[in-house]
């Protein structure tokens, strides 16, 4: 999973046909937008649970919209595929991406919606999702856990690399025996 909070400068696009140029297509629109993406955000109750592709959330603490993407680039991949239906309960819109073409909206369930990655990076809204509401528990649980697994993966950085004379110049000296006593006394 990588949280992508920022601009990040954008690297040389891959081929819209593969799964990592609509992930690039679906990462440039949203953090476009200043929007929270996820790539792989776990979802469910245990660790190894199911990822979604691509989940992401408006900086809104009134209309956060979380919305997800089940990117797909094979119609054998899609007529494959029955885990999405686990992904509502995370997603106020969910979104089945493709490069352009592959999918019709013909094709996808009216739980979903569908968006083209575009030989131009772009994305291309071919049917809109229904938006769902998201009960608090599980975009409680879905936030806790997409923390969990950020904090876990950068335990690295978080770990103080002080030497030990650097730690005694920042935490007061022991008193003395003497001076513990007298303190008590005083």
């Amino acid at each position: 999973m990588a949280i992508i909070t920022s601009r990040t400068p954008r690297l040389e696009a891959p081929s819209m046909k593969s799964a990592a140029g609509v992930l690039y297509a679906l990462y440039g629109r949203h953090t476009e937008r200043q929007e929270l993406c996820v790539i792989e955000a776990e979802v469910g109750h245990s660790t190894g649970g199911n990822r979604i592709d691509f989940w992401c959330m408006k900086p809104s603490w009134s209309e956060p919209c979380p919305t997800g993407y089940e990117v797909k680039v094979s119609m054998a991949d899609f007529r494959r595929d029955k885990k999405w239906e686990v992904y509502l309960p995370y997603c106020q819109r969910f979104y089945f991406a493709c490069p352009e073409g592959m999918l019709q909206p013909k094709d996808i369930p009216k739980e979903a919606g569908l968006v083209w990655a575009t030989e131009a990076g772009s994305i291309s809204i071919q049917k809109s999702a229904p938006h769902r509401e998201v009960q608090e528990k599980e975009r409680v649980e879905m936030l806790q856990r997409m923390l969990f697994r950020y904090i876990w993966k950068n335990r690295e950085l978080q770990q103080p690399h002080w030497t030990e004379k650097q730690l005694r110049a920042m935490l007061p000296a022991p008193p003395l025996a003497g001076e513990a006593k007298e303190k008590e006394d005083g």
